[in-house]
């Protein structure tokens, strides 16, 4: 936001929340206050240097994309480490170009890593539960056997007792 700009401290901090503004301004489809924003922090990584964040990679792609500068595209796609985000910035590309079907293409395979990933966390979660419910077991058992003993001492306590009270 404008009072996160105003805010900031440095050159450094105002070119972050620059980045962030354009970045939403693309989300909602306001490509030309995107641009007029991207200007600025190309202006200002003159001085103070360019970032090296997800966030400017990421405005420099819709930038690229939306110039029709396909070949720094491509090259800047190179640097997505991530890979469900290299996927939709290629499927980004294909659309634009028109290439539908490997848009699809590449949506389908993003289905698919989402099932896996989304299988491996649930196997996680379902192998914490069981571990957890394994131990709540035992501590139950331990507690169960504790009480066991406890009614035990105190029943000899009061065999004891009576036979000490029969004595007297």
């Amino acid at each position: 936001t404008t009072e996160n700009y105003n805010a900031a401290y440095n050159d450094m901090t105002r070119m972050t929340v620059l980045i962030e503004m354009a970045n939403f301004a693309n989300r909602n489809r306001q490509f030309e206050k995107m641009e007029n924003l991207y200007i600025r922090v190309d202006s200002l990584s003159k001085s103070c240097g360019v970032p090296t964040n997800k966030a400017y990679l990421y405005l420099k792609l819709n930038h690229y994309l939306l110039n029709k500068q396909y070949n720094k595209y491509l090259m800047a796609l190179d640097s997505i480490m991530n890979d469900n985000d290299r996927i939709i910035y290629r499927q980004k590309y294909e659309l634009a170009l028109g290439n539908y079907k490997e848009a699809y293409i590449l949506s389908d395979s993003l289905v698919r890593i989402t099932r896996k990933s989304i299988g491996a966390e649930t196997q996680l979660v379902l192998s914490e539960l069981s571990n957890k419910m394994e131990t709540a077991l035992l501590e139950a058992e331990n507690t169960k056997l504790e009480l066991e003993q406890k009614e035990h001492e105190a029943k000899t306590n009061r065999m004891m007792l009576v036979f000490l009270s029969v004595k007297l």
